[in-house]
């Protein structure tokens, strides 16, 4: 016979989608905000977020690339965009945050059963659904793009892949975010207060 304390447990995708929501702020938008933030000439973020000839030359000391410019100001502008890339990623995971702490803690009181039948909650996963579509299709059109505008011979090489490679863990994350998301949806919208 089952107790009816039992019975009230979440299902184990619910368990884990719900510890990804609530968690998933912290890993992906605040801590890489913070990376990008106070360590913009990192050789984890310029080997991550930039291509491999980029790097090369953020790392060289080169004084001119040819007459007309300075190495100097190309790299600080460089350096300034990825910080501001990250003053943006960590506001936006502060919103994330603050969004999905409203969610557990006020209109649920922590209970996992009111999350679930929340309205508000639902409208919160569907929007981060969006956004991280939105993520997706921008990343995959930038790769377009730039497999469009690098020479043959480079795309043939594998430069061209190592370029883009360490984007593919940011994307397959999204992909499986976006899964869970509209499963949960799926599973769950007809659950209304």
């Amino acid at each position: 016979m089952s107790s009816p304390l039992r019975d009230q447990r979440p299902s184990l995708f619910l368990q884990i989608f719900l510890q990804v929501t609530y968690w998933e702020p912290f890993i992906f938008e605040l801590l890489v905000g913070v990376i990008f933030m106070l360590f913009p000439n990192s050789s984890l973020v310029l080997g991550t977020f930039l291509p491999k000839t980029l790097v090369a030359f953020m790392l060289s000391n080169e004084k001119t690339v040819n007459i007309l410019s300075d190495t100097s100001i190309l790299k600080e502008s460089i350096l300034f965009i990825l910080r501001f890339a990250g003053v943006m990623i960590f506001c936006f995971g502060m919103l994330h945050y603050l969004l999905i702490r409203v969610n557990f803690n006020i209109l649920s009181n922590n209970n996992p059963n009111n999350l679930v039948s929340s309205k508000f909650f639902h409208l919160t996963v569907l929007v981060l659904g969006i956004g991280d579509l939105l993520h997706v299709g921008a990343v995959l059109v930038f790769l377009k793009n730039y497999y469009s505008i690098i020479p043959e011979k480079v795309a043939l090489s594998g430069d061209a892949f190592d370029a883009v490679s360490m984007i593919a863990i940011a994307i397959v994350s999204s992909i499986i975010l976006v899964s869970l998301r509209i499963f949960f949806l799926l599973k769950y919208s007809s659950m209304k207060k």
